[in-house]
C-alpha cells in the first residue's frame, strides 16, 4: 500500500469529509432502492401476469386480430406461449422444412429389464410407422406400459396395478426401463447438454423409484429431477396423460366397444388441448382475484405510511448536530488506524532485509549440496554397473562349475558301466567253460549206451519231422493262394467304386445342364420383355409408370421431366455396350427435372394414379436452359466416341454424372498398363475394356475394378441373343442325352463286376475250408509223442540244454563287447569338454579380480563425497532454523499489518497521514464516543444515518404505493376486458375444431364410400357420430337420405367409424408420437384390412409423426414398405409362466 509522505491541510480534510458524507448518502439511497424493489416484487406481481400499464386499447385490438389468425386454438399472448409445433406447421406449408429433422421428439429405442414378463428386451423403433405383434402373453402391451411409466405417467393410468412394486418381475428386486428420444435439428431440446439422443432411464425398486436423464454420446447423467423430464415432454409436446396419444389396451377396448357420447367428447376435448386452455383461463381468473385483494390492502396501507413520513421528517431535522459529531469521530478513527498501519509497515521492511540475506546463504549451500549429490549419484551409477558386472561374472562361473559337475557325473557313470561290462564278461566266459566240460562228459556216456535203440528213435523222429514239413509247405501254398484271391477281390471292389463315382459324376453334369437350361429360359423371357419395350431395361415397371404419367400430364409441369436416361443414349459400336453400362450403372434409370416443383408434381401423380405401387422415381435436378457442354477431346479414344446423344440436356447430365470422356478405350490389361504408365498430357485418368473392367493408376500401383454383371441393356436387338441362348439350350440337351447313354454303358460294366465279386467270394470260402483241414492235421501230428530210450533221452535233453546255454553265453558276450566299444568315444568327448570349461573358468576369475581392484578405488572416492555432504547438511540446518524463526516473526507482523490495514480500509479507502501522536488521537476518540452515547439515548439509540434512512425509506414507500395504486387500477380494467376476449375466443376455437373434425371425419368415411358427420354439444359436453345413407326413390332424379347413430351400427361399421373418428382427432392434434394398443380386437378380417389401410394412409400423409401400433393379429397382409417397420415378439413359454404363477401363489 502506497502512502503520501507530504502532510495535508485542514481545508483538504474538510473537503474529503464532505465527499465522504455525499458518498454515504448515495450508498444509503441505493440500499433503500434495493429493499423497495424487493417489496415491489412481492406486492406488484400483477405486472408479470397482465399487460403493461401503458398498453392502449389499440394495441389490445391488434393482439386480438393476431390471435384470430391462429387456427390451432392456442392463444398467442404473454400468458399463452405459442407451441413449437406451430412453427413446424408453417414451415411445412411454405415447403421450407429441409433444414429441420422432422423426427425430433420421436422414440428411437426402448430397453426393458425385469419388467412384467420381460427379463431383458430391446426394441428399436422405425422413424415413421411401427407395428408390434405377437401371441397373447408375449408382452406386447408391456412395451406401452413401460413407455408410460418411464415418461412419469401414474400406474393407475396403465390399469396394471395400484403401485410400481407390482410391475417388477416375480423373482427380482428391481426393474429398469430405458427410453431413447431423438434430439436432432432446430427443434432439439438443449442439444449442448443432452446431445443428439436423450436417454430417459427409470429404475423401480419395491419402495421407491429414481430417474436419470442422460446424454447417449457421453453416457453422462445430466439430471435426476422429474421437473426436467416434464420440461422435455412439454418441449416436444408429448402428452402422457392424453388417452388419444397413448391409448392403452383397456381404453382402446372401451373406446372401440362401448364409447358413450360423453366419453367421445372427453377424447375430443383432451386431444385438441381445449381442456388445457380452459384450465389456464381458470388460473388467470384466480390470479385476478388475488390481485384485487392486494389492491384493496395497498389502499389501506397508503394512509398509515403517510403518518410515518411526517414523524420521521421531524426526527431527521432534530438529529443534524448528532451527525456532525459522528463525522468527526469517523475522521479520528481513520487517522488513528492509518498511523498504526504505517508503524507496522516499517517493522516489516526491516525484517525483509534480514530474511533476504538468510535466503542467499541457503541458496549457496543448496547449490553446493546439489553438486556433491550429482557426484555421489555418478559414483552410485558406477557402483551399480560394477554390481551388475560382478553378478554376471559370478553367474558365468556358477554355470561353468555346474557344467563341469554334470560332465564329471556323466564320465563317472560311463566308467562304471565299462567296469560292470568287463566283470560280466569274465563271469560269462567262466560259465561257458563249465558248460562245455559237462557237455563233453555227457557225450562220452551216450556213446557207451546201446546204439540200436538210439537209431530206431532217430528214424521215428525224422519221419515225424518230414510229415510236419510237408504239412507246413501245403499250408503256406494255401495261404499264398488266399492272398492272391484277396488282392483280386480288392482290385474288383475298387473298380466297382470307380464305376459308381463315374455314374455320380455323369448325374451331376446332367443336373448342372438342367440348371443352365432353366437360367437361359429365364434370360430369354427377360430379353423378350426388353425387346418389346426399351423403357423396361431402365427401371422396369416403375420407370414405365413414371414415363406414362409425364406424357399424359405434360401441361401440368413447368418443364416436363426427361427420362429414363438410358432411353436417350444410342450406342454406335455394340462391342463397348457393357463398358458404358458399368460406368453409367446407377444413373441409367434417372429422370431429369428442372426444379423442385416438377419433382413434387411427378411424385403426387404417381401416388394418386398408381396407389398400389409404393415407390418414388429417382430424380436428378439440373437446369434445362443451359447450353451443351464443350469438352476438349483427347487424342486417344474414349467412351464419348462410341455414344450418340441427340438431346443436349441428356448429354450434359451424362457428362456430370458419368464423366465418360475420362475413360480411355482399351482392349486388354496390357494395353491399359502401357497407356496409364505413359508420360505427357495425353495420359488418361482411367481405362476400360469391352468386358467393363476399369483400370486406374493410383499411387504407383495399377489397380482394376471388376465388371458389375453380364446383364446387358444397351443392345439394339435382343433377337440374336435369344437365338444364342436357344442354341445353348439345345447343346445342353444333347449333352444330357450323351451323358445318359454313358450311364447305361457303365451300368452294364457294374453288373459284370458284381458277378466277378460273387465268384471270388465262393473261391475264398473253399480255400479257407481246405486250409482249416491242413491246420487240424498239423496239430494232430505235433501232439503225437515218440518214446525215446529212457536213459538216452534224458542225456540228450541235457546236451540240448547245454548247447542252448553256450549259444546264449556267446550272444551275450558279443553284446557286451559292442557296448564297451560304443562307450569309449563318449568318454573321450567328455574329457575334451571338461578341459574347455576349465579354461573358461580361469578367464572369468581373472575378470573378477580386475573388477574388485576398480571397485576399491571408486569406494574411497564415494566415502569422501558423503562426508562433505554431511557437513553441508549440518550448516544448512542451523541457517534454516534461524530463518524459520525470523519467518514466523515476519508472518505475525504481516498478519497484524493486514488486520490493521483491513480495519483502516473499512473506515476509508484513502489513507490519512497525520503528525499527531497516536495516544492523543485515541483519547480524542474516547471523548467523542461518550458524547455520542448521550445524544443517541435521546433518539432511541439510533445513529444519524439510521434516522435519515428511515425518513428516506418511508418517503419512497409512499411514492411507490401511490404509483402502484394508479397502475394497478388501470391493469385491473384491462385484465377484465382481455379475459372476456379470451373466453370468447375459446368458444370460437371449440366451434371451429368441431367443424374441422366433422369435415375430416367425412373424408375418412369417404375412403369406404360412406358419408357422415359429427354432432357436438358443448353445453352438454357430448359428441355423437352419425352415418348418412341414401335411399333410392321411385323418381329418377330425387334421392332421400337418412342418418344413423352409433347404436344402430353393425360391429364392423362401429369399429371402422370409431377408428376413423380417432384418425380425424389425430389430424387436429400436434404431437410427434401416437401409440395405439389392440385397435383391431373386435374386427373381422375384411374390416381389419380396411382399418389398417386407413391408418397407414393417414400415417403416410403425416410424415412428421411416429406411429406405434400394437396388435395380437397376424400382419402377413401388409406389403413391404420402407416406411413401415414390423416387429414380432417371441411366443410365450407357457410352462415357465405356470411355474411363475405357482411361485406367486
Amino acid at each position: 500500500m502506497s502512502f503520501n509522505k507530504d502532510t495535508t491541510n485542514n481545508s483538504n480534510r474538510k473537503r474529503k469529509s464532505d465527499e465522504k458524507v455525499k458518498k454515504s448518502e448515495t450508498e444509503l439511497e441505493e440500499e433503500i432502492e434495493i429493499e423497495l424493489e424487493k417489496e415491489k416484487e412481492n406486492s406488484n406481481y400483477l405486472t408479470n401476469t397482465l399487460h403493461d400499464p401503458e398498453e392502449t386499447k389499440e394495441e389490445l385490438e391488434k393482439k386480438k386480430k393476431r390471435n384470430n389468425e391462429t387456427s390451432n386454438g392456442i392463444l398467442k399472448d404473454q400468458n399463452f406461449t405459442e407451441l413449437p409445433e406451430m412453427n413446424l406447421l408453417k414451415q411445412l406449408e411454405h415447403g421450407t422444412t429441409t433444414k429441420y429433422d422432422l423426427t425430433t421428439g420421436t422414440f428411437k429405442e426402448i430397453y426393458l429389464e425385469n419388467f412384467l414378463c420381460h427379463e431383458s428386451l430391446r426394441v428399436k423403433f422405425g422413424k415413421h410407422i411401427n407395428f408390434i405383434h405377437g401371441k397373447n402373453g408375449s408382452g406386447k402391451s408391456a412395451i406401452m406400459v413401460a413407455l408410460l411409466i418411464c415418461l412419469s405417467a401414474p400406474t393407475k393410468f396403465t390399469n396394471r396395478g395400484s403401485s410400481l412394486k407390482e410391475l417388477i418381475r416375480y423373482d427380482q428386486n428391481r426393474a429398469k426401463i430405458q427410453v431413447l428420444i431423438r434430439n436432432k435439428g432446430v427443434k432439439a431440446y438443449k442439444p449442448s447438454k443432452y446431445g443428439s439422443t436423450i436417454v430417459i432411464e427409470r429404475t423401480i425398486y419395491p419402495n421407491r423409484s429414481q430417474y436419470k436423464l442422460m446424454n447417449k454420446k457421453t453416457n453422462k447423467v445430466v439430471s435426476r429431477r422429474t421437473q426436467d423430464l416434464k420440461e422435455i415432454l412439454n418441449h416436444f409436446s408429448i402428452h402422457v396423460n392424453n388417452q388419444c396419444v397413448f391409448m392403452t389396451q383397456d381404453t382402446s377396448r372401451t373406446f372401440l366397444n362401448s364409447s358413450t357420447p360423453k366419453e367421445t367428447y372427453r377424447f375430443f376435448y383432451e386431444a385438441t388441448l381445449l381442456r388445457y386452455i380452459e384450465e389456464l383461463l381458470k388460473s388467470c381468473k384466480e390470479s385476478f382475484q388475488s390481485t384485487q385483494k392486494v389492491y384493496n390492502k395497498k389502499t389501506a396501507d397508503f394512509k398509515s405510511v403517510q403518518k410515518l413520513v411526517v414523524e420521521s421528517q421531524a426526527r431527521y431535522e432534530a438529529a443534524k448536530d448528532q451527525g456532525k459529531m459522528e463525522e468527526r469521530l469517523q475522521q479520528v478513527k481513520e487517522e488513528y488506524a492509518w498511523k498504526l498501519v504505517k508503524e507496522a509497515k516499517i517493522e516489516i521492511e526491516k525484517l525483509k532485509i534480514i530474511l533476504s540475506k538468510g535466503i542467499e546463504s541457503i541458496q549457496k549451500l543448496s547449490e553446493l549440496y546439489l553438486k556433491n549429490k550429482e557426484k555421489q549419484f555418478a559414483f552410485k551409477e558406477k557402483h551399480i554397473t560394477y554390481n551388475k558386472e560382478h553378478s554376471t561374472t559370478n553367474d558365468q562361473l556358477k554355470q561353468i562349475h555346474e557344467k563341469i559337475k554334470k560332465l564329471n557325473k556323466k564320465k563317472s557313470q560311463e566308467l562304471r558301466k565299462n567296469s560292470g561290462i568287463s566283470s560280466k564278461l569274465r563271469n560269462l566266459k567262466e560259465d561257458k567253460e563249465r558248460s562245455n566240460k559237462q557237455k563233453q562228459f555227457i557225450e562220452t556216456q551216450i556213446r557207451k549206451q546201446n546204439k540200436d535203440a538210439v537209431e530206431e528213435y532217430q528214424k521215428k523222429k525224422r519221419k515225424k519231422e518230414e510229415k510236419l514239413a510237408l504239412l507246413q509247405k501245403k499250408i503256406e501254398e494255401q495261404e499264398k493262394l488266399i492272398d492272391e484271391i484277396k488282392q483280386e477281390e480288392r482290385k474288383v471292389r475298387n473298380d466297382h467304386k470307380n464305376v459308381k463315382n463315374q455314374i455320380n459324376e455323369y448325374k451331376d453334369t446332367i443336373n448342372k445342364s438342367h440348371q443352365i437350361i432353366h437360367q437361359h429360359e429365364k434370360q430369354i423371357g427377360i430379353y423378350r420383355k426388353r425387346n418389346h419395350n426399351k423403357i423396361f431395361n431402365f427401371g422396369g415397371d416403375r420407370s414405365k409408370a413414371a414415363h406414362e404419367t409425364i406424357q399424359r400430364n405434360k401441361n401440368k409441369f413447368v418443364h416436363p421431366p426427361i427420362g429414363p436416361l438410358g432411353c436417350y443414349i444410342k450406342i454406335i459400336d455394340e462391342k463397348w455396350a457393357f463398358a458404358l453400362q458399368t460406368v453409367l450403372w446407377t444413373s441409367l434409370n434417372l429422370f431429369l427435372v428442372d426444379n423442385l416443383t416438377d419433382e413434387n408434381v411427378l411424385k403426387q401423380f404417381i401416388k394418386r394414379k398408381y396407389k398400389k405401387m409404393y415407390f418414388i422415381p429417382n430424380c436428378y435436378q439440373m437446369k434445362f436452359k443451359e447450353k451443351k457442354y464443350r469438352i476438349p477431346l483427347p487424342r486417344y479414344r474414349t467412351l464419348l466416341d462410341v455414344v450418340e446423344i441427340d438431346n443436349y440436356i441428356v448429354y450434359n447430365a451424362v457428362m456430370n454424372l458419368g464423366k465418360i470422356y475420362q475413360y480411355a478405350l482399351v482392349e486388354n490389361y496390357k494395353e491399359g498398363q502401357q497407356k496409364l504408365k505413359g508420360r505427357g498430357n495425353n495420359v488418361p485418368i482411367k481405362c476400360i475394356d469391352p468386358e467393363g473392367t476399369i483400370y486406374d493408376y493410383d499411387g504407383g500401383t495399377l489397380g482394376f475394378v471388376p465388371a458389375l454383371s453380364n446383364d446387358l441393356k444397351f443392345t439394339k436387338d435382343y433377337g440374336p441373343l435369344i437365338e444364342q441362348k436357344n442354341r445353348d439350350i439345345e447343346k445342353q440337351k444333347k449333352l444330357i442325352g450323351i451323358e445318359k447313354e454313358k450311364i447305361q454303358d457303365i451300368q452294364q460294366e457294374q453288373n459284370s463286376v458284381k458277378r466277378q465279386i460273387e465268384k471270388i467270394t465262393n473261391k475264398l470260402k473253399k480255400l479257407n475250408t481246405a486250409k482249416s483241414k491242413l491246420d487240424r492235421d498239423q496239430r494232430i501230428c505235433k501232439n503225437q509223442k515218440i518214446k525215446p530210450p529212457p536213459e538216452v533221452s534224458e542225456l540228450e535233453e541235457q546236451i540240448q540244454e547245454y548247447n542252448q546255454k553256450i549259444f546264449d553265453y556267446d550272444r551275450r558276450i558279443e553284446e557286451l563287447n559292442n557296448e564297451k566299444k560304443e562307450n569309449q568315444p563318449l568318454i573321450q568327448e567328455l574329457n575334451q569338454k571338461i578341459k574347455s570349461e576349465q579354461d573358461n573358468a580361469k578367464t572369468v576369475l581373472m575378470q573378477l579380480k580386475k573388477l574388485k581392484g576398480e571397485f576399491a578405488k571408486i569406494k574411497d572416492k564415494g566415502n569422501g563425497i558423503t562426508l562433505s555432504i554431511k557437513k553441508n547438511q549440518n550448516k544448512t540446518k542451523k541457517i534454516t532454523q534461524n530463518y524459520n524463526k525470523k519467518k514466523k516473526e515476519f508472518t505475525k507482523l504481516v498478519k497484524n499489518y493486514e488486520l490493521l490495514y483491513q480495519k483502516a480500509t473499512e473506515l476509508t479507502a484513502t489513507p490519512y497521514i497525520s503528525q499527531k501522536n497516536p495516544n492523543k488521537l485515541h483519547s480524542e476518540e474516547i471523548q467523542l464516543t461518550e458524547k455520542l452515547k448521550i445524544a443517541k439515548e435521546k433518539n432511541d439509540n439510533k445513529s444519524f444515518q439510521e434516522i435519515k434512512k428511515d425518513y428516506l425509506m418511508n418517503k419512497k414507500k409512499l411514492k411507490d404505493i401511490y404509483h402502484c395504486l394508479q397502475n394497478n387500477g388501470k391493469l385491473i380494467q384491462l385484465f377484465k376486458q382481455s379475459h372476456q376476449e379470451r373466453v370468447e375466443f375459446h368458444t370460437e376455437i371449440k366451434d371451429s375444431n368441431s367443424m374441422q373434425l366433422s369435415d375430416v371425419f367425412n373424408d375418412f368415411l369417404g375412403m369406404r364410400r360412406l358419408t357422415g358427420y359429427t354432432k357436438t354439444k358443448h353445453g352438454e359436453r357430448t359428441l355423437e357420430l352419425h352415418l348418412e345413407e341414401e335411399d333410392d326413390d321411385e323418381s329418377e332424379y330425387q334421392t332421400k337420405s337418412h342418418t344413423r347413430r352409433t347404436k344402430t351400427f353393425s360391429g364392423g361399421e362401429k369399429s371402422y367409424v370409431t377408428v376413423a373418428f380417432l384418425a380425424s382427432l389425430w389430424q387436429l392434434m400436434e404431437t410427434p408420437i401416437i401409440v395405439l394398443d389392440e385397435f383391431d380386437i373386435f374386427l373381422d378380417a375384411v374390416n381389419r384390412k380396411i382399418v389398417l389401410d386407413l391408418l397407414i394412409e393417414q400415417a403416410k400423409e403425416n410424415t412428421t409423426r411416429q406411429y406405434i401400433f400394437i396388435t395380437p393379429q397376424d400382419l402377413k397382409s401388409l406389403k413391404n414398405d420402407k416406411n413401415i417397420k414390423i416387429m414380432q415378439l417371441e411366443d410365450p413359454n407357457r410352462t415357465q409362466m405356470r411355474q411363475q404363477l405357482s411361485q406367486k401363489h
